[in-house]
């Protein structure tokens, strides 16, 4: 649409990078990407991202009910099981979804223009931060800045040592999380931040926290009120969490579901953390 090309020419501006072509989709993945081929530039806007989170804004913009939650909730699993090939379950919660309504679709059309807003200012971060990655990733393009890569550093030990604090052995902390970033267990705090930083997972993991930063700050450039941007985008990032997490639970199929053993540390950690 026209507003998605305006964004991508003013970000572009910003960050002095060539327009990439622009390709729109409607899939189950529900992801932006960038990407460079032949060494021109492509970004793929995905549609059933949009429109998810469309319906989560919706949903946390009125007086939602567990029935405006539990479609939601329908839907994202018949799209997720879908993916994984598991088409009776996927198709079960489908209909269970196509059962329900959402309260919202009646709202008032002050909610309405508020929930566009927030959308258009979601869009713009979501592809300030794929244009971000391209340009870190062109071969005369950016490089991660040092400082940056220190605080980042700096906030996974202090978001480790909480944890620490809460009362569980350093050992046993380090142990659940260091397997994200490490093939090997480390046995303290000091020899974690000295080998994570040689971590090519968490270099990019750093590189995905600089993209958020940068999605921001082109948002920020361009829209004049900073509480509005700053709570679309806390809800873009809640809803990305709410993704990440029904992934996790669904990794192994929907039976996963009732093992009570199952943990999700790694998902809510680090993505509490980016």
């Amino acid at each position: 649409s026209d507003i998605i090309q305006d964004i991508l020419k003013e970000c572009c501006s910003d960050l002095e990078t060539p327009i990439p072509t622009l390709f729109c989709c409607d899939s189950l993945t529900k992801s932006l990407s960038a990407f460079t081929l032949r060494e021109e530039p492509y970004i793929i806007y995905d549609n059933g991202l949009i429109e998810a989170l469309h319906i989560f804004n919706s949903i946390t913009a009125i007086d939602c009910t567990s029935n405006d939650i539990d479609k939601l909730f329908y839907k994202l699993f018949a799209e997720e099981l879908a993916l994984k090939g598991d088409l009776v379950y996927s198709l079960y919660f489908a209909g269970k979804y196509n059962q329900h309504s959402f309260s919202f679709e009646t709202t008032e059309p002050k909610n309405i223009d508020f929930i566009r807003h927030q959308l258009t200012y979601q869009i713009y971060f979501l592809i300030g931060h794929e244009l971000t990655h391209l340009a870190l990733n062109n071969k005369d393009g950016w490089i991660l800045p040092d400082e940056f890569l220190r605080l980042i550093q700096v906030a996974t030990r202090m978001l480790t040592e909480r944890f620490i604090k809460s009362g569980m052995p350093e050992t046993d902390v380090l142990s659940k999380i260091s397997g994200y970033f490490l093939k090997q267990d480390v046995q303290n705090m000091d020899e974690y931040m000295n080998r994570i930083i040689k971590s090519d997972r968490f270099i990019h993991f750093a590189e995905e926290c600089y993209c958020d930063f940068m999605g921001f700050k082109l948002l920020m450039e361009h829209y004049a009120n900073p509480n509005e941007a700053i709570s679309a985008i806390s809800n873009a990032l809640n809803f990305l969490l709410l993704l990440e997490c029904i992934k996790s639970d669904l990794s192994e199929g929907i039976h996963n579901l009732n093992n009570i053993k199952k943990e999700a540390e790694d998902t809510l950690y680090f993505s509490v953390l980016r």
